[in-house]
Order: structure tokens, then C-alpha cells, then sequence
């Protein structure tokens, strides 16, 4: 039987001779039989069932908006709608930090590439650059850039290889080796740096006060990790 239509008189009818009257919003009459001599009058208040529907509107609605928004939004909705607990936000900043940290990543990732670099190397040259006279501890490298200490080694060897980097043995500590930035490398980052400035440095699409609030946010977050810069 197809579904009676809303209005007074409107009329469906079913293979077994079911008559439907719809004969004002909310109420139905069903009658029984095409020769019945008497008329079965049932009448139901639809209240709770367009509830039902609204709601079940209301959620297919919501799923439809979590799978359009972004993923960490979809994650707090099932977070809540399995009921795990506290610790919501920690978890949504956790993924969200790491998505954006490989969206720009992925950013710099290909900038860097058209100039011959890798992240470790840039960072590792840009760390020199700022330092107070270009020379530092590959030791002392590895723990600012959270690296491990072959790591370090490894992109030493390859930019002392094209000239950018030299390395020095430490005067009384043999176990000891200095990385100096060359000026080849100081105007070689110069030019990377000035090319990674055009995508804001992977920050593409944020304005100057989103960048400093965010700064201002993970230094706090740093601080409270414990992460400290290592003297120089």
C-alpha cells in the first residue's frame, strides 16, 4: 500500500481491498473489505512516530555533517557517541597536531626538494645559521633538533660533501666534533630560506596573528612537556 497522502479524502489502496482514509492530519481511518457490512475505525495519533522520525532525521543528518567535516571533528563525535571517557580534548589536539604536522611537512617536504634538501638538512643548516657563530656540537645538533646522533651524522656528511657545512675535531675532546656553516652554506640557506618564506613556511593559508597565537600555545605546551633548549 503506498502512504496516504496528508488533506482530508486522500485514499490509498492494497491488493487484500484495504481502504485508508486520511481524513485530517493525524488521524486515520482503515477500513476492512470491500462487502464488510460493518466498517473497522481504527484511529492512531502519529505523534510519537514523527518524534521517531525526527530524530532519526536529526542523526542521519548529524553523520552526514561529521562525514563532511574534518576528520578530527568526526573523531570527537564518536568519542562521545561511544562514550570513552574523559580525556576528549587531549586526544582531538593530539591528532590534530600531527595532521598538521604532516601537512606541513609535506609542504616543505617539496619545497625543499627542488633545492636538494631534506628537512634534517635545512633544519640542520638553519640551526648553524642562527647559532652565535655558525659552529656547533654535532652532539649538541642532535639534541636541539631531537634527532639521533647518527642521524646528525649522516646529513653532516652530506653537506660538508657539497661544501656547505665543514667539520672540525674538537681541540681537547676526541670524541667531540664541531659542524661550521661555510658562507657557500650561508648563502645557500639564505636562498632556500627565501623560497620557503613564499608558502609561509608550510603554513599556507594562516595569517600573522593565527601564527603568533600558535606559537604562543605550543610554547606553553613545550614548556609544560619539559622541553628546554640546550645552551649553546
Amino acid at each position: 500500500m503506498r502512504a496516504p497522502r496528508s488533506g482530508d479524502e486522500a485514499t490509498a489502496v492494497c491488493r487484500a481491498g484495504i481502504r485508508v482514509y486520511v481524513t485530517r492530519p493525524g488521524t486515520v481511518i482503515v477500513r476492512l473489505g470491500h462487502r464488510a457490512q460493518g466498517c473497522v475505525h481504527l484511529r492512531k495519533n502519529y505523534k510519537e512516530e514523527r518524534r521517531t522520525t525526527t530524530e532519526n532525521a536529526a542523526t542521519v543528518a548529524t553523520k552526514k555533517a561529521v562525514k563532511r567535516s574534518d576528520p578530527v571533528d568526526w573523531a570527537s563525535y564518536f568519542w562521545e557517541k561511544n562514550d570513552l571517557g574523559d580525556e576528549r580534548d587531549a586526544f582531538l589536539v593530539m591528532s590534530s597536531t600531527l595532521r598538521f604536522h604532516r601537512i606541513t611537512t609535506d609542504a616543505l617536504e617539496i619545497e625543499l626538494k627542488a633545492h636538494g634538501l631534506n628537512l634534517t638538512d635545512y633544519l640542520l643548516l638553519m640551526t648553524l645559521e642562527l647559532s652565535e657563530n655558525g659552529t656547533r656540537l654535532l652532539s649538541r645538533l642532535a639534541k636541539s633538533l631531537l634527532l639521533l646522533a647518527t642521524t646528525i651524522t649522516l646529513a653532516t656528511d652530506r653537506l660538508e660533501n657539497t661544501g656547505l657545512v665543514s667539520r672540525d675535531a674538537h681541540p681537547t675532546d676526541l670524541r667531540a666534533t664541531y659542524a661550521t656553516i661555510t658562507d657557500e652554506g650561508r648563502q645557500f640557506i639564505l636562498t632556500v630560506t627565501n623560497a620557503l618564506k613564499e608558502i609561509s613556511f608550510g603554513l599556507v593559508g594562516s595569517t600573522p596573528v593565527q601564527q603568533r597565537k600558535l606559537l604562543a600555545a605550543m610554547t606553553a605546551l613545550r614548556s609544560a612537556a619539559g622541553d628546554v633548549d640546550p645552551a649553546a
